[in-house]
């Protein structure tokens, strides 16, 4: 999953357009659409099987999006003879989705095939069945696995069974695997929760360090988190002395002192933490958050180097019409498609315009689309077909274990004569398993590895005179954005975080910001997503 980026701010027209896909493609991938599951299923059955590699992706994807499970013998046939590591990607997904547990040891067959190239978008698969049947799939087959995009898995897996989290939580603990550790507390974080008061106190006394270190840089950010409130019972474990703190350094010690702090113990200072605290490690872990100065000392600040200047534009006052706040959708729809498959949906349906508006999604526990409205979605009857088959055709991701599993303020919004940034890619050569340690929540305050994505191109909203008008020339709007940049530097997914008063310009913003090019982020030299968080200022001058 992707990590938040620090505000910009950039101060703001719409054009550009990309080619489109062939016609058998998206043909396959409109029969998400069919009513008449007869027809469809005599269709699927001969397309799993079709010459065409993209067809075969298609007839999987809908099979697997429509739970066709009267397909699945063909599906898992066609899995053990596939050539293609592409189309075994969607087919290995919808083996699992229709089939179950049982269909877990042919498809990690299937990857084996292929290096383990696989193993990965099986673990998501898996974690799509829900946590009573994926929880045990992972610590029997999945733990092993060193592909496994452990945080994914966890949020997906414990996605809407919250009441599951404690006894995850005391397996992983039971384990002593701190790269699961992490990536559970990853969950966690993006959830806004924490942990049971039992369980955080084996944690904090864990005999493995990096366990330790991640339970207490997750309770020092849980407790200057103003959206949560940390239980007392927890808040006296935070305050309880354990033995293993006698040998910590001072990356472990300091931040367990600031814990004891934030939660209103008295404040002890050392010679060791103020070293630590004057290197590079030390001082990037307060700054990024601001509200560890407030528990700070005046000799531990002084410890700390002085900032650099930051240059770029110059930051507007800010505005009097303030962004209003915007609860964001609780998971992300459209999502990821098989390379090529949104192209193809717009071509075969004539779509070259843009689509603006907000609908009503369900989705069910596996992210599959049970009901969609888009009645309120500014489009031509081309694009809202479209746009219907894109929606149906995605497996939605959960933003939290928390989301619930309908929204009615789901963000469609596409610029005209552009295609969606929703391809998947090829199966890398090699899992990007290292991604993680670039994740907010992550043990290691080394950033030298993640490298974060750099604008290449930039498109200014436009400023309708309407708008002008009513924003006036004595004053200026802002509209708050977060952006999900995929591997490929282009944006996935936009959304407000903060809205103007005026309609118009929301919706200018967003048109522009998914215009933008980006050189991606990246870990230890591997492309990949990340949440990118701006604001866009309308000042007139």
């Amino acid at each position: 999953m992707p990590f938040p980026l620090p505000l910009l701010v950039v101060v703001f027209l719409l054009l550009a357009s990309l080619p489109i896909a062939a016609a058998p493609y998206g043909e396959t991938a409109m029969l998400v659409l069919e009513e008449d599951v007869a027809k469809l299923d005599a269709a699927l059955a001969g397309e799993i099987d079709h010459f065409s590699a993209d067809v075969r992706v298609a007839a999987a994807r809908v099979a697997a999006v429509r739970d066709r499970t009267g397909l699945l013998e063909r599906v898992a046939a066609r899995l053990a003879t596939e050539s293609d590591i592409n189309v075994a990607r969607e087919l290995v997904r919808a083996a699992i989705l229709l089939g179950g547990p049982d269909l877990v040891t042919p498809a990690l067959a299937t990857s084996a095939r292929f290096d383990h190239r696989l193993d990965g978008p099986i673990a998501v698969a898996v974690a799509r069945l829900g946590a009573g049947e994926a929880i045990p799939l992972y610590f029997s087959t999945l733990q092993k696995l060193q592909s496994t995009p452990r945080t994914n898995f966890f949020r997906v897996a414990l996605w809407g069974t919250p009441v599951l989290v404690t006894s995850t939580a005391a397996r992983i603990l039971g384990t002593g695997d701190p790269a699961a550790w992490n990536s559970f507390l990853g969950a966690l974080d993006e959830s806004s929760m924490f942990l049971d008061a039992g369980v955080l106190r084996i944690a904090l006394a864990h005999k493995n360090p990096d366990i330790r270190e991640s339970t207490i840089k997750l309770a020092v950010a849980s407790l200057t988190d103003r959206r949560q409130t940390v239980d007392p019972k927890a808040k006296e474990a935070l305050t309880q002395r354990f033995d293993v703190e006698a040998s910590e350094p001072a990356h472990l010690s300091f931040p367990r002192e600031l814990a004891r702090r934030l939660i209103g113990e008295k404040a002890v200072t050392r010679d060791d933490w103020l070293l630590w605290i004057a290197t590079s490690e030390g001082t990037n872990y307060l700054r990024r958050n601001a509200r560890l100065g407030e528990v700070l000392s005046s000799e531990e600040m002084a410890a700390m180097p002085p900032e650099k200047e930051r240059s770029g534009d110059e930051v507007p006052a800010p505005p009097k019409m303030r962004p209003l706040p915007v609860e964001a959708a609780p998971f992300f729809i459209p999502s990821v498609l098989p390379t090529g498959m949104a192209a193809a949906v717009l071509a075969v349906n004539g779509c070259r315009g843009q689509w603006v508006g907000v609908g009503e999604v369900t989705v069910d526990r596996q992210g599959r689309v049970q009901n969609l409205d888009l009645g309120e979605v500014q489009t031509s009857s081309r694009c809202r077909r479209a746009l219907e088959a894109i929606s149906r055709l995605s497996l939605a991701y959960n933003r939290s274990i928390l989301s619930p599993m309908t929204t009615q303020n789901a963000v469609f919004i596409k610029p005209a004569g552009r295609d969606m940034c929703l391809d998947e890619g090829d199966v890398p050569l090699a899992q990007a398993a290292d991604f993680e340690a670039c994740l907010p929540y992550r043990i290691s305050d080394d950033t030298m590895a993640c490298k974060p994505p750099v604008v290449k191109k930039l498109i200014r909203p436009g400023f309708p005179l309407t708008a002008r008008h009513k924003v006036g020339s004595d004053d200026h709007t802002a509209v708050l954005l977060e952006a999900l940049v995929s591997e490929t530097g282009c944006v996935r997914e936009a959304h407000m975080v903060g809205q103007s008063p005026f309609a118009q310009l929301n919706a200018e913003a967003l048109l522009a910001l998914l215009q933008w090019q980006f050189e991606p982020a990246e870990a230890n030299g591997i492309p990949i997503p990340v949440l990118f968080e701006l604001a866009v200022h309308f000042v007139l001058r």
